[in-house]
């Protein structure tokens, strides 16, 4: 059976799903423990297939496999492989084909033709064993809506986790004409999907990584297996590149001048998401605003709202020089807790001070003008003429602290497991059983739980030293709270499972609950602009 990954909005689902798959082992009957001579209760298939398949993506995850990466970065020149070179036909008879209708590629007469559930093996030579970044020219074809998702092995197995779900986006521009409803009302146009070419490195989906996740090659004959498990794609060829990193920042520079150009945020160039949307606020401080009818002035937080999500402006620059840059915005949902997004100019991250970019929590639409760590104004240079400038929303601050409560949540899949194959289904709390006796050191491994999860709260609380609990993180206060209640009586786990994993308000709930909370960024947003020190 082959197992799928799970996209960035399925972790938290995965996770109580496995709690309801766990509750399901309490209802079996039994009457004592198999230490006493009983048969020992079963656990189920489907909640040892969920327990290891859980396990699987701690283990295999990017995160852990890099830390055994043994070989040294590229260091060469680009290598780039037409797919008329590298694609195996044997693999033909499943759908994958080359086909010379390019779609206005550029780069080769043929390119490779994937649909749905078709699977093409790639074969090419490596110059040297080292790491390297894959990238792919691609072109989403067809009308669908959602982005292209494929799964990629290296010589037959994946290289980690995050290489079973791989996500292809196409960029959506507005229609050009405005549309109004029978009120003169303006309302949300259907975007339309641009058919063009693109390209993508091998990325994580969830965006938990902000930069290209590299992968082990070694030199000679290495083979990719892509198997599409959404939409279609023409593959144009595919490059090895050399990893790289955002420039460093250098610091400040004074953008002398007295330029000014407003951007509105509703007014998109493209964006990845086709459910990117302008909205109407009723605020007088917003632009545009009309007190008879509804205009679109915002971006709406609730369709710019996962990571991985890009909103693309373009900007005619009259004078080239440096510009400060500003934006109004609105983010309300993450209580006490920021949201990040990197900033690009003309599809680059300026500099680290452009990556994960924080957007503090407000309540109302409040100005922001980007600062450095020392509160000066940041600036980028741009020459005269057409320029885009993109955000897009990241996760990769919050990449430890995910990792640390699926860590946990695995854990306590693990112990509940473990109790319900020592001591059965029977609550009585009348019964005297030393649970410890079979579980060593239970009450010290709830509290080293709580401790991990309480020192990841901690090492949060640098996005917002001034309060003294983030709202946004009290599901994991919740949590850790409990674990060392039920560490105080481990024996009594027993009948207190609920607590921990079975229930709506058990450990493991509240945990998959913060995965939700923190998944959400919702942010709004109503205008951008560039502007100079005399403006």
């Amino acid at each position: 059976m082959r197992m799928k990954g799970f996209g960035k909005k399925g972790v938290a689902i995965f996770f109580a799903t496995a709690l309801v798959l766990q509750s399901c082992a309490f209802t079996v009957s039994t009457n004592d423990v198999w230490a006493s001579g009983e048969k020992q209760p079963s656990v189920t298939k489907s909640e040892q297939t969920t327990n290891e398949f859980t396990s699987e993506k701690l283990q295999s995850s990017y995160t852990r496999k890099k830390e055994n990466y043994t070989a040294s970065p590229y260091e060469g020149e680009e290598i780039s492989y037409s797919m008329s070179e590298i694609f195996s036909q044997e693999k033909g008879e499943d759908g994958a084909t080359l086909v010379s209708d390019t779609k206005g590629y550029e780069g080769a007469d043929k390119v490779l033709k994937l649909e749905r559930t078709y699977d093409a093996k790639l074969v090419f030579d490596v110059p040297e064993t080292a790491l390297y970044y894959i990238c792919f020219d691609y072109c989403s074809y067809d009308d669908t809506v959602l982005p292209a998702t494929m799964g990629l092995k290296l010589n037959g197995d994946y290289p980690f986790y995050e290489a079973r779900n791989l996500s292809f986006e196409s960029n959506w521009k507005d229609a050009k004409e405005v549309n109004y409803d029978r009120y003169g009302n303006q309302i949300v146009s259907m975007p339309e999907k641009e058919i063009s070419w693109q390209s993508k490195y091998v990325m994580d989906s969830s965006y938990r990584y902000t930069m290209p996740l590299m992968v082990s090659l070694e030199k000679g004959k290495n083979t990719i297996e892509l198997e599409l498990s959404e939409g279609n794609l023409l593959l144009g060829s595919m490059k090895l590149v050399r990893p790289f990193e955002v420039s460093a920042y250098e610091g400040a520079n004074e953008a002398n001048g007295d330029q000014i150009i407003e951007i509105q945020a509703e007014d998109f160039y493209g964006r990845n998401d086709s459910s990117i949307r302008g909205t109407c606020e009723y605020d007088v401080n917003l632009s545009p605003y009309n007190v008879k009818n509804k205009v679109l002035n915002t971006i709406d937080g609730d369709s710019f709202t996962d990571a991985g999500q890009t909103v693309t402006w373009q900007v005619n620059v009259e004078e080239a020089g440096e510009y400060y840059i500003a934006m109004n915005y609105c983010q309300d949902d993450k209580n006490d807790f920021p949201v990040f997004a990197d900033i690009a100019v003309d599809n680059t991250i300026v500099n680290e001070a452009f990556k994960d970019y924080a957007f503090p929590y407000v309540k109302d639409f409040t100005m922001m003008k980007l600062l450095d760590s020392d509160n000066n104004y940041l600036s980028v240079y741009l020459e005269e003429g057409t320029h885009t400038i993109s955000l897009t929303l990241s996760a990769e601050p919050l990449r430890e602290l995910f990792e640390k409560i699926e860590e946990v949540m695995n854990n306590i899949n693990d112990l509940s497991l473990e109790v319900t194959r020592v001591a059965g289904t029977n609550k009585d709390r009348y019964r005297d059983f030393d649970l410890e006796a079979y579980i060593p050191d239970l009450g010290e491994k709830l509290k080293l739980w709580a401790k991990e999860l309480d020192e990841m709260v901690e090492t949060m609380s640098v996005y917002n030293p001034d309060v003294k609990e983030i709202g946004a993180l009290s599901s994991i206060g919740i949590a850790s709270n409990q674990l060392r209640s039920l560490a105080k009586k481990p024996n009594e786990l027993i009948y207190r499972m609920a607590e921990l994993a079975t229930s709506t308000n058990s450990a493991n709930q509240y945990l998959a609950n913060e995965i939700d909370t923190l998944n959400k960024n919702n942010l709004s947003i109503d205008r951008v602009w560039l502007f100079q020190k005399d403006s």
